[in-house]
């Protein structure tokens, strides 16, 4: 599950990216960021979920000839 979390000035001079909100996956990866708030990180985050779901439930309707 992808959740918002926020990446502090010191913790970015330490893995050298910019401070602001990030989308951060469940093994620690960062996907998509930085954002200026939160709101617009769930936002991004949000639109996602609903892109791949999209994706995924196109997938399943293709009929294969």
């Amino acid at each position: 599950m992808t959740v918002p979390h926020y990446i502090s000035e010191n913790q970015s001079d330490m893995r050298g990216i910019k401070h602001g909100w990030y989308a951060i996956e469940d093994d620690g990866n960062l996907s998509s960021g930085p954002f200026p708030s939160f709101e617009e990180c769930l936002t991004e985050i949000s639109s996602l979920g609903l892109a791949q779901q999209s994706f995924l439930e196109m997938r399943s309707n293709k009929r294969e000839y």
